[in-house]
């Protein structure tokens, strides 16, 4: 399981990098001059946009989800119940 879990986690937290980056560049685009630059309309740019939303919505939440099932359900346990244990740990030394 432990050799599942290092190489699934590097591609998750990958794949969660480039998603959030896109998510910030998209807004950050049009406030630089995409428009202009590629010569759309308003109208071309939230056509695009919801495009984008659409399939990042459809594909990345779907995804995610199936890694989250994917995990063995100790594990998941394990990183729920050790901070806890650790910051109880804690309150009393």
């Amino acid at each position: 399981m432990l050799l599942t879990v290092h190489r699934i986690l590097p591609t998750v937290a990958l794949l969660f990098l480039c998603s959030f980056l896109d998510r910030t560049n998209v807004g950050n685009a049009k406030t630089y001059g995409l428009e202009e630059d590629l010569k759309i309309t308003d109208h071309q740019y939230e056509t695009a946009l919801a495009v984008f939303y659409a399939t990042y919505i459809a594909w990345y939440e779907n995804f995610t989800n199936r890694i989250i099932l994917f995990l063995d359900r100790v594990w998941m346990r394990r990183l729920i119940i050790l901070p806890n244990l650790m910051r109880y740990q804690a309150t009393w030394s």
